[in-house]
């Protein structure tokens, strides 16, 4: 079997640090303000629109699939990142319900 590397959006840390474009509450949570949100959905799209993700994505799909997956996922990194400045961030649940509606209409079903 072969073996294929993917890029690694953020690479490890420490429990104790926190992760980049976050801060923490006080409750053991995060608040994210909506730039920093932004920030790290376009970072997650950027590292899906990469050459090498998508060569990987594919070579792994050519095994189980039909060598499509990485087109698909730099197909809807390339159109959440178009789309960004629209992305609702005060509620997180209007943020996932514009990410869903976007990658289902935008991506074939595919996604």
């Amino acid at each position: 079997s072969r073996q294929v590397s993917i890029p690694a959006l953020f690479s490890r840390r420490s429990d104790s640090q926190t992760p980049v474009g976050s801060s923490t509450n006080g409750h053991g949570g995060s608040d994210m303000s909506g730039e920093s949100l932004r920030v790290a959905v376009a970072a997650a799209c950027e590292v899906l629109v990469a050459k090498a993700t998508c060569s990987a994505l594919n070579s792994m799909d050519q095994d189980c699939g039909d060598g499509d997956c990485g087109t698909t996922h730099r197909d809807a990194g390339v159109l959440l990142l178009q789309r960004l400045d629209d992305m609702p961030t005060a509620q997180p649940d209007e943020t996932l319900d514009f990410l869903a509606q976007v990658l289902e209409h935008g991506c074939r079903g595919a996604i």
